[in-house]
């Protein structure tokens, strides 16, 4: 994931990947520290752009579990 930020505003491009929750989760970036909630939950800043790519998201294609990537 690539964030820019700048006078264009805050754009988030995903690139082409394989999300798991814990990508934001984990994200210093998308989640910083100092930012919280009313309910004191961790909060993400502000995003005026998402460009998702989900070029591999067409059914045709099939791709292996990530566990099984990651024992390979």
């Amino acid at each position: 994931m690539i964030l820019f930020e700048g006078y264009m505003g805050t754009i988030l491009h995903t690139g082409d990947f394989r999300y798991t929750p814990m990508m934001l989760e984990n994200s210093p970036a998308l989640f910083p520290g100092f930012l919280w909630n009313g309910e004191n939950s961790k909060c993400s800043i502000h995003i005026d752009e998402l460009i998702l790519d989900d070029t591999y998201c067409d059914p045709v294609f099939q791709f292996p579990s990530r566990v099984n990537i990651i024992e390979i």
